[in-house]
Protein backbone atom coordinates (compact mmCIF):
# COMPACT_ATOMS: atom_id res chain seq x y z
CA UNK A 1 0.00 0.00 0.00
CA UNK A 2 1.78 3.40 -1.07
CA UNK A 3 2.96 5.49 2.04
CA UNK A 4 -0.48 8.45 2.32
CA UNK A 5 0.80 11.62 3.18
CA UNK A 6 -0.13 14.49 5.32
CA UNK A 7 -3.72 15.13 4.69
CA UNK A 8 -5.45 18.50 3.84
CA UNK A 9 -6.27 19.21 7.50
CA UNK A 10 -2.51 20.52 7.69
CA UNK A 11 -2.49 22.87 5.30
CA UNK A 12 0.94 24.01 4.81
CA UNK A 13 1.94 26.89 6.39
CA UNK A 14 5.39 29.18 5.67
CA UNK A 15 7.70 28.64 8.32
CA UNK A 16 8.32 32.09 9.09
CA UNK A 17 5.14 32.74 9.86
CA UNK A 18 5.25 30.32 12.48
CA UNK A 19 7.96 32.20 14.58
CA UNK A 20 10.34 29.91 12.68
CA UNK A 21 13.46 31.55 11.01
CA UNK A 22 14.28 29.72 8.21
CA UNK A 23 17.29 29.80 5.48
CA UNK A 24 17.24 27.62 2.24
CA UNK A 25 20.05 25.04 1.76
CA UNK A 26 22.33 24.55 -1.13
CA UNK A 27 19.61 21.67 -1.71
CA UNK A 28 16.85 23.50 -1.99
CA UNK A 29 15.28 22.36 1.45
CA UNK A 30 14.14 24.52 4.69
CA UNK A 31 16.11 24.22 7.52
CA UNK A 32 15.80 25.93 10.91
CA UNK A 33 18.83 28.25 11.26
CA UNK A 34 17.78 29.25 15.01
CA UNK A 35 17.90 28.00 18.27
CA UNK A 36 14.76 24.89 18.65
CA UNK A 37 11.94 26.86 20.80
CA UNK A 38 10.12 23.32 21.11
CA UNK A 39 10.13 22.30 25.32
CA UNK A 40 10.46 18.67 25.24
CA UNK A 41 8.84 18.74 28.98
CA UNK A 42 5.24 19.44 29.57
CA UNK A 43 3.87 20.59 32.89
CA UNK A 44 0.77 18.81 33.69
CA UNK A 45 -2.27 19.14 33.83
CA UNK A 46 -2.29 21.41 30.70
CA UNK A 47 -1.95 20.63 26.86
CA UNK A 48 1.20 18.13 25.57
CA UNK A 49 1.88 19.18 21.87
CA UNK A 50 2.07 16.23 19.08
CA UNK A 51 5.66 17.58 17.85
CA UNK A 52 7.04 17.96 21.53
CA UNK A 53 8.02 14.75 22.02
CA UNK A 54 11.49 13.58 24.20
CA UNK A 55 15.29 13.76 23.36
CA UNK A 56 16.86 10.49 22.58
CA UNK A 57 15.67 9.77 19.25
CA UNK A 58 14.59 6.57 16.69
CA UNK A 59 14.04 3.90 19.35
CA UNK A 60 14.04 6.33 22.37
CA UNK A 61 11.88 9.23 21.98
CA UNK A 62 10.38 7.48 18.78
CA UNK A 63 9.81 4.62 16.51
CA UNK A 64 8.68 5.77 12.88
CA UNK A 65 10.07 2.75 10.54
CA UNK A 66 9.83 4.67 7.52
CA UNK A 67 11.94 7.47 8.87
CA UNK A 68 11.47 11.06 8.67
CA UNK A 69 9.18 12.54 5.66
CA UNK A 70 8.58 16.42 7.58
CA UNK A 71 7.60 18.80 5.48
CA UNK A 72 8.51 21.54 8.57
CA UNK A 73 11.53 20.99 10.52
CA UNK A 74 10.85 23.14 13.87
CA UNK A 75 13.48 21.21 15.80
CA UNK A 76 16.76 19.05 14.49
CA UNK A 77 15.45 15.94 14.58
CA UNK A 78 12.10 16.76 13.05
CA UNK A 79 10.00 13.37 12.65
CA UNK A 80 6.86 13.31 10.30
CA UNK A 81 6.31 16.87 11.47
CA UNK A 82 4.19 19.49 9.25
CA UNK A 83 3.17 22.86 9.73
CA UNK A 84 -0.62 23.33 9.85
CA UNK A 85 -2.38 27.11 11.22
CA UNK A 86 -5.22 25.03 12.67
CA UNK A 87 -3.19 22.60 14.94
CA UNK A 88 -2.88 24.25 18.40
CA UNK A 89 0.92 24.27 18.58
CA UNK A 90 0.85 25.17 14.57
CA UNK A 91 2.12 22.16 13.83
CA UNK A 92 0.46 17.74 13.86
CA UNK A 93 2.46 14.69 13.53
CA UNK A 94 1.06 12.88 9.80
CA UNK A 95 2.13 10.01 8.00
CA UNK A 96 1.22 7.94 10.87
CA UNK A 97 1.75 4.03 10.51
CA UNK A 98 0.67 1.26 12.41
CA UNK A 99 3.19 0.85 15.08
CA UNK A 100 4.60 3.95 14.99
CA UNK A 101 5.07 5.76 18.60
CA UNK A 102 6.18 8.82 20.47
CA UNK A 103 7.53 9.26 23.80
CA UNK A 104 6.70 12.96 26.38
CA UNK A 105 8.50 13.49 29.08
CA UNK A 106 6.01 15.59 32.03
CA UNK A 107 6.34 16.88 34.91
CA UNK A 108 3.21 17.03 37.17
CA UNK A 109 2.87 19.95 39.16
CA UNK A 110 0.35 17.89 41.31
CA UNK A 111 -0.70 14.21 42.72
CA UNK A 112 -4.59 13.84 41.49
CA UNK A 113 -6.79 11.70 39.06
CA UNK A 114 -6.60 12.54 35.28
CA UNK A 115 -7.74 11.58 31.91
CA UNK A 116 -6.11 12.09 28.87
CA UNK A 117 -7.91 13.49 25.20
CA UNK A 118 -6.08 13.32 22.61
CA UNK A 119 -7.30 15.79 18.98
CA UNK A 120 -6.66 14.36 15.75
CA UNK A 121 -7.90 14.29 12.46
CA UNK A 122 -8.93 11.40 9.91
CA UNK A 123 -10.11 12.74 6.54
CA UNK A 124 -9.60 9.42 4.81
CA UNK A 125 -10.21 6.61 7.29
CA UNK A 126 -10.87 5.57 10.96
CA UNK A 127 -8.03 5.86 12.98
CA UNK A 128 -6.91 4.57 16.39
CA UNK A 129 -4.30 5.05 19.27
CA UNK A 130 -3.75 4.57 22.66
CA UNK A 131 -1.47 5.87 25.50
CA UNK A 132 0.98 4.32 28.11
CA UNK A 133 1.63 6.27 31.13
CA UNK A 134 5.49 4.58 32.68
CA UNK A 135 4.93 1.79 30.35
CA UNK A 136 1.36 1.04 31.38
CA UNK A 137 -1.58 1.10 29.22
CA UNK A 138 -4.10 4.14 30.91
CA UNK A 139 -6.66 4.47 27.99
CA UNK A 140 -7.00 1.45 26.16
CA UNK A 141 -7.95 1.49 22.36
CA UNK A 142 -9.07 4.80 21.35
CA UNK A 143 -10.65 4.50 18.36
CA UNK A 144 -12.41 7.02 16.44
CA UNK A 145 -14.29 7.56 12.45
CA UNK A 146 -13.31 9.83 9.66
CA UNK A 147 -13.26 13.62 10.44
CA UNK A 148 -13.61 16.60 8.54
CA UNK A 149 -11.61 18.72 10.40
CA UNK A 150 -9.27 18.32 14.14
CA UNK A 151 -11.17 16.27 16.78
CA UNK A 152 -10.95 16.68 20.77
CA UNK A 153 -11.41 12.45 21.51
CA UNK A 154 -13.71 11.96 24.66
CA UNK A 155 -11.70 11.73 28.18
CA UNK A 156 -10.04 8.52 28.57
CA UNK A 157 -10.82 6.15 32.08
CA UNK A 158 -9.42 8.29 34.72
CA UNK A 159 -6.12 6.92 36.52
CA UNK A 160 -4.01 8.02 38.91
CA UNK A 161 -0.87 10.87 38.69
CA UNK A 162 1.59 11.01 41.25
CA UNK A 163 3.26 14.82 41.39
CA UNK A 164 6.95 14.32 39.57
CA UNK A 165 8.56 13.20 35.93
CA UNK A 166 6.25 10.85 33.87
CA UNK A 167 6.52 9.47 30.49
CA UNK A 168 3.55 9.41 28.07
CA UNK A 169 4.11 7.27 25.15
CA UNK A 170 1.25 7.29 22.23
CA UNK A 171 1.08 4.39 20.14
CA UNK A 172 -0.32 4.54 17.10
CA UNK A 173 -2.89 1.63 15.91
CA UNK A 174 -3.94 2.79 12.68
CA UNK A 175 -2.26 4.87 9.68
CA UNK A 176 -3.91 8.01 7.72
CA UNK A 177 -4.95 10.05 10.71
CA UNK A 178 -3.10 13.20 12.27
CA UNK A 179 -1.95 13.89 15.72
CA UNK A 180 -2.39 17.39 17.25
CA UNK A 181 -1.83 17.19 20.91
CA UNK A 182 -2.66 15.79 23.92
CA UNK A 183 -4.84 16.87 27.32
CA UNK A 184 -4.28 15.96 30.34
CA UNK A 185 -6.90 16.92 32.61
CA UNK A 186 -7.01 16.66 36.56
CA UNK A 187 -10.51 15.59 37.71
CA UNK A 188 -11.33 17.83 40.51
CA UNK A 189 -12.44 15.92 43.86
CA UNK A 190 -13.99 18.10 45.95
CA UNK A 191 -12.73 17.03 49.61
CA UNK A 192 -14.93 16.64 52.50
CA UNK A 193 -14.56 18.95 55.29
CA UNK A 194 -12.44 16.77 57.17
CA UNK A 195 -9.47 16.30 55.37
CA UNK A 196 -6.33 17.27 57.38
CA UNK A 197 -4.46 20.91 56.18
CA UNK A 198 -1.57 20.30 54.17
CA UNK A 199 -2.73 16.77 52.37
CA UNK A 200 -3.54 16.26 48.81
CA UNK A 201 -5.45 13.71 47.18
CA UNK A 202 -3.00 10.66 46.02
CA UNK A 203 -5.83 7.81 45.14
CA UNK A 204 -9.24 7.95 44.77
CA UNK A 205 -12.07 6.21 42.87
CA UNK A 206 -15.13 8.31 42.44
CA UNK A 207 -17.22 4.99 40.87
CA UNK A 208 -18.66 7.41 38.27
CA UNK A 209 -18.12 4.74 35.22
CA UNK A 210 -20.18 2.31 33.63
CA UNK A 211 -17.84 -0.69 35.02
CA UNK A 212 -15.62 -1.24 38.12
CA UNK A 213 -12.14 0.88 37.09
CA UNK A 214 -9.45 -2.37 37.24
CA UNK A 215 -6.72 0.16 36.54
CA UNK A 216 -7.35 0.64 40.50
CA UNK A 217 -8.06 -2.26 41.82
CA UNK A 218 -8.30 -5.87 42.05
CA UNK A 219 -11.01 -7.78 43.77
CA UNK A 220 -9.37 -10.50 45.80
CA UNK A 221 -7.15 -10.42 48.87
CA UNK A 222 -3.36 -10.06 48.56
CA UNK A 223 -2.61 -14.02 49.47
CA UNK A 224 -2.54 -17.02 47.31
CA UNK A 225 -1.05 -15.05 44.78
CA UNK A 226 -4.02 -12.56 45.21
CA UNK A 227 -7.01 -14.92 44.11
CA UNK A 228 -7.89 -16.11 47.73
CA UNK A 229 -11.80 -15.63 47.97
CA UNK A 230 -12.58 -15.30 51.98
CA UNK A 231 -10.56 -15.18 55.09
CA UNK A 232 -11.83 -16.31 58.56
CA UNK A 233 -14.97 -18.64 59.04
CA UNK A 234 -17.03 -16.48 56.46
CA UNK A 235 -19.77 -17.85 54.69
CA UNK A 236 -19.56 -15.98 51.23
CA UNK A 237 -16.71 -16.26 48.87
CA UNK A 238 -15.67 -13.52 47.10
CA UNK A 239 -16.71 -13.41 43.07
CA UNK A 240 -16.72 -11.39 39.51
CA UNK A 241 -20.37 -12.12 38.53
CA UNK A 242 -22.57 -9.18 39.16
CA UNK A 243 -20.99 -8.45 42.77
CA UNK A 244 -19.24 -5.18 41.35
CA UNK A 245 -22.35 -3.07 40.44
CA UNK A 246 -21.99 0.06 39.16
CA UNK A 247 -24.64 2.90 39.54
CA UNK A 248 -23.65 5.39 37.65
CA UNK A 249 -22.49 7.18 41.04
CA UNK A 250 -21.29 4.25 43.44
CA UNK A 251 -20.44 1.12 43.45
CA UNK A 252 -22.68 -1.51 44.69
CA UNK A 253 -20.69 -4.53 46.56
CA UNK A 254 -23.67 -6.63 46.23
CA UNK A 255 -24.24 -10.29 48.18
CA UNK A 256 -26.45 -13.07 46.68
CA UNK A 257 -28.21 -16.33 48.28
CA UNK A 258 -26.83 -18.80 46.03
CA UNK A 259 -28.66 -22.24 44.77
CA UNK A 260 -28.39 -24.92 47.21
CA UNK A 261 -25.92 -27.50 45.51
CA UNK A 262 -23.50 -24.55 45.05
CA UNK A 263 -19.97 -24.71 46.33
CA UNK A 264 -20.58 -22.01 48.58
CA UNK A 265 -23.73 -20.52 49.64
CA UNK A 266 -23.13 -17.09 49.33
CA UNK A 267 -21.04 -15.11 46.34
CA UNK A 268 -20.11 -11.28 47.49
CA UNK A 269 -17.53 -8.78 46.11
CA UNK A 270 -14.52 -6.75 47.38
CA UNK A 271 -12.31 -4.65 46.17
CA UNK A 272 -8.44 -4.03 47.11
CA UNK A 273 -6.90 -0.67 45.83
CA UNK A 274 -3.57 -1.14 43.35
CA UNK A 275 -2.07 1.81 45.02
CA UNK A 276 -0.15 0.81 48.08
CA UNK A 277 -0.05 3.57 51.15
CA UNK A 278 2.03 4.05 54.16
CA UNK A 279 0.60 6.71 56.47
CA UNK A 280 -2.61 9.01 55.21
CA UNK A 281 -6.48 9.90 55.49
CA UNK A 282 -8.08 7.46 54.21
CA UNK A 283 -11.47 8.20 53.68
CA UNK A 284 -14.81 6.44 52.14
CA UNK A 285 -18.68 7.74 52.06
CA UNK A 286 -20.73 4.32 52.78
CA UNK A 287 -24.01 3.10 53.39
CA UNK A 288 -24.42 -0.28 54.93
CA UNK A 289 -26.02 -3.06 54.04
CA UNK A 290 -28.99 -4.44 56.29
CA UNK A 291 -30.01 -7.81 57.31
CA UNK A 292 -28.47 -9.92 60.66
CA UNK A 293 -25.30 -11.98 59.71
CA UNK A 294 -23.69 -8.43 57.55
CA UNK A 295 -20.01 -7.97 58.04
CA UNK A 296 -18.80 -5.04 55.84
CA UNK A 297 -15.72 -3.45 56.18
CA UNK A 298 -12.88 -1.10 55.19
CA UNK A 299 -9.33 -2.18 56.33
CA UNK A 300 -5.64 -2.34 55.75
CA UNK A 301 -2.76 -5.06 55.99
CA UNK A 302 0.70 -5.29 54.93
CA UNK A 303 1.33 -7.16 51.06
CA UNK A 304 3.05 -10.28 51.55
CA UNK A 305 6.67 -9.60 50.78
CA UNK A 306 10.11 -10.96 50.94
CA UNK A 307 9.28 -12.59 47.33
CA UNK A 308 6.59 -14.76 48.65
CA UNK A 309 3.53 -13.95 47.31
CA UNK A 310 1.20 -16.79 49.00
CA UNK A 311 2.88 -15.69 52.68
CA UNK A 312 0.39 -14.18 55.28
CA UNK A 313 2.34 -11.32 55.99
CA UNK A 314 -0.01 -10.71 59.13
CA UNK A 315 -0.27 -8.48 61.48
CA UNK A 316 -0.25 -5.49 60.96
CA UNK A 317 -4.01 -4.71 60.31
CA UNK A 318 -5.63 -1.38 60.70
CA UNK A 319 -9.52 -1.90 60.73
CA UNK A 320 -11.28 1.35 59.70
CA UNK A 321 -14.33 0.13 60.45
CA UNK A 322 -16.28 -3.45 60.24
CA UNK A 323 -19.98 -2.98 60.45
CA UNK A 324 -21.07 -6.05 62.11
CA UNK A 325 -24.76 -7.13 63.02
CA UNK A 326 -25.72 -10.14 64.38
CA UNK A 327 -29.00 -8.65 65.84
CA UNK A 328 -28.20 -9.49 69.50
CA UNK A 329 -24.63 -8.10 70.90
CA UNK A 330 -23.63 -6.39 67.64
CA UNK A 331 -26.24 -4.10 65.95
CA UNK A 332 -27.02 -1.61 62.78
CA UNK A 333 -26.19 1.75 65.29
CA UNK A 334 -22.60 0.19 66.03
CA UNK A 335 -19.28 0.33 64.75
CA UNK A 336 -16.43 -1.41 65.61
CA UNK A 337 -12.78 0.11 64.95
CA UNK A 338 -9.37 -1.20 65.81
CA UNK A 339 -6.16 -2.94 65.07
CA UNK A 340 -4.66 -6.06 65.61
CA UNK A 341 -1.46 -5.82 68.50
CA UNK A 342 0.23 -9.15 69.13
CA UNK A 343 2.81 -6.89 71.18
CA UNK A 344 5.52 -5.66 68.95
CA UNK A 345 2.57 -3.35 67.95
CA UNK A 346 2.62 -1.47 71.07
CA UNK A 347 -1.16 0.31 70.76
CA UNK A 348 -2.36 1.58 73.19
CA UNK A 349 -5.34 3.86 73.87
CA UNK A 350 -4.80 8.05 73.81
CA UNK A 351 -8.47 9.27 73.20
CA UNK A 352 -11.68 7.85 73.32
CA UNK A 353 -14.88 9.27 72.76
CA UNK A 354 -17.63 8.77 75.47
CA UNK A 355 -19.71 6.52 73.16
CA UNK A 356 -16.37 4.50 72.28
CA UNK A 357 -16.49 1.14 74.03
CA UNK A 358 -13.04 0.10 74.61
CA UNK A 359 -13.16 -2.84 75.91
CA UNK A 360 -15.05 -4.34 72.62
CA UNK A 361 -13.68 -1.20 70.63
CA UNK A 362 -17.03 -0.31 69.10
CA UNK A 363 -18.64 3.33 69.29
CA UNK A 364 -22.55 3.68 69.34
CA UNK A 365 -23.99 5.88 66.83
CA UNK A 366 -26.97 7.78 67.50
CA UNK A 367 -27.95 6.78 64.13
CA UNK A 368 -28.70 3.26 62.46
CA UNK A 369 -25.89 3.11 59.63
CA UNK A 370 -28.09 1.30 56.86
CA UNK A 371 -30.66 4.25 57.12
CA UNK A 372 -28.22 6.48 54.94
CA UNK A 373 -24.84 7.58 53.62
CA UNK A 374 -22.09 8.42 55.93
CA UNK A 375 -18.61 9.41 55.93
CA UNK A 376 -15.82 7.52 57.90
CA UNK A 377 -12.50 8.18 57.93
CA UNK A 378 -9.00 6.95 59.69
CA UNK A 379 -5.80 9.25 60.27
CA UNK A 380 -2.21 7.27 60.25
CA UNK A 381 0.36 9.28 61.10
CA UNK A 382 4.12 9.53 60.95
CA UNK A 383 3.81 9.07 64.80
CA UNK A 384 2.34 5.83 64.47
CA UNK A 385 -1.40 7.14 66.14
CA UNK A 386 -4.14 5.77 64.14
CA UNK A 387 -7.34 8.30 64.93
CA UNK A 388 -11.05 7.30 63.61
CA UNK A 389 -13.81 9.75 62.48
CA UNK A 390 -17.60 8.63 61.37
CA UNK A 391 -18.91 12.29 60.04
CA UNK A 392 -16.33 14.09 61.45
CA UNK A 393 -16.29 13.04 64.95
CA UNK A 394 -13.49 11.98 66.07
CA UNK A 395 -14.00 8.02 68.27
CA UNK A 396 -10.76 7.10 68.97
CA UNK A 397 -6.68 7.69 69.07
CA UNK A 398 -4.53 5.02 69.71
CA UNK A 399 -0.45 4.37 68.98
CA UNK A 400 0.30 1.04 66.84
CA UNK A 401 3.52 0.63 64.92
CA UNK A 402 3.57 -1.26 61.28
CA UNK A 403 4.94 -3.93 62.45
CA UNK A 404 5.09 -7.97 62.08
CA UNK A 405 5.57 -10.13 65.12
CA UNK A 406 8.99 -9.92 65.00
CA UNK A 407 9.44 -6.22 65.23
CA UNK A 408 10.67 -5.72 61.81
CA UNK A 409 8.97 -3.12 59.15
CA UNK A 410 6.06 -4.47 57.36
CA UNK A 411 5.27 -3.64 53.61
CA UNK A 412 2.97 -0.85 52.43
CA UNK A 413 -0.44 -1.33 53.42
CA UNK A 414 -3.18 -2.61 51.29
CA UNK A 415 -6.44 -0.71 51.25
CA UNK A 416 -9.65 -2.84 51.04
CA UNK A 417 -13.32 -2.65 51.32
CA UNK A 418 -15.16 -6.14 51.36
CA UNK A 419 -19.02 -7.71 52.23
CA UNK A 420 -18.45 -10.71 53.99
CA UNK A 421 -21.58 -12.90 55.09
CA UNK A 422 -21.99 -15.11 58.30
CA UNK A 423 -19.18 -16.74 60.08
CA UNK A 424 -18.99 -16.99 64.07
CA UNK A 425 -19.46 -12.78 64.53
CA UNK A 426 -21.59 -12.09 62.29
CA UNK A 427 -23.59 -15.05 61.93
CA UNK A 428 -23.69 -16.08 65.30
CA UNK A 429 -27.41 -15.89 65.82
CA UNK A 430 -27.72 -16.74 61.99
CA UNK A 431 -28.03 -15.11 58.65
CA UNK A 432 -31.36 -13.46 57.15
CA UNK A 433 -31.83 -14.69 53.72
CA UNK A 434 -34.26 -13.15 52.84
CA UNK A 435 -32.65 -9.77 52.15
CA UNK A 436 -30.63 -11.26 49.77
CA UNK A 437 -29.87 -9.83 46.68
CA UNK A 438 -28.41 -6.94 49.19
CA UNK A 439 -25.22 -4.37 48.99
CA UNK A 440 -23.03 -2.63 51.19
CA UNK A 441 -22.69 0.39 48.80
CA UNK A 442 -20.33 3.07 48.49
CA UNK A 443 -19.85 6.20 46.59
CA UNK A 444 -16.25 7.01 46.88
CA UNK A 445 -12.64 6.15 48.59
CA UNK A 446 -10.11 8.41 48.67
CA UNK A 447 -6.30 8.72 50.23
CA UNK A 448 -4.93 11.71 51.03
CA UNK A 449 -1.46 11.87 52.37
CA UNK A 450 1.17 15.43 53.00
CA UNK A 451 1.79 16.97 50.30
CA UNK A 452 5.85 17.19 50.59
CA UNK A 453 5.91 13.65 51.77
CA UNK A 454 3.51 10.93 49.16
CA UNK A 455 4.64 7.26 50.06
CA UNK A 456 2.66 5.25 47.73
CA UNK A 457 3.86 2.47 45.21
CA UNK A 458 1.99 -0.18 43.11
CA UNK A 459 0.71 -3.30 44.15
CA UNK A 460 2.15 -6.45 42.01
CA UNK A 461 0.16 -9.13 43.37
CA UNK A 462 -3.02 -9.87 42.00
CA UNK A 463 -5.21 -11.33 39.52
CA UNK A 464 -7.23 -9.57 36.82
CA UNK A 465 -10.92 -11.65 36.90
CA UNK A 466 -13.50 -9.22 35.69
CA UNK A 467 -14.72 -10.27 32.59
CA UNK A 468 -13.46 -8.24 29.41
CA UNK A 469 -16.64 -6.79 28.54
CA UNK A 470 -17.65 -6.28 31.82
CA UNK A 471 -20.66 -7.38 34.62
CA UNK A 472 -18.05 -7.95 36.90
Amino acid sequence: MPKRRLRTALAIAPLSLLGIACARSESGETANSTTERLVTTTTVPGRVEAESYALGGEGSAYHVAHGDWSTAHPRSDSMDIGADAAASGGYAIGWIDPGQWYAYDVNAATTGTCTLSPRVTAPWQPGALHIQLDGVDVTGELGFSTTSGWLDLAQSAAFPLTAGAHRFKVLMDGHGFNLDSFDVDLQQVASSPWVPAGYDLVFDDEFEGATLDTGKWWTRYPYAGGTQDTLNDEAERYRENGNHVMTGSTLKLTAYKNNPDSSHAYSSGMVRAKTLIRYGYLEARVKMPKGIGAWPAFWMVSEPGDGNPNALSWPPEIDIFEFVNNGVEDRTNMLHTGVIDHGAQTSAFLYTDPNFNSQWTYWTAPFDFTESFHVIGLLWDENDQVTTYVDGTRLVTRSYHWLHDDASDAAFANVQLNYAIGGQWAGRHGIDDTVFPQAFEIDYVRVYQKASDHRIVQSSIGVELCPPGGGC
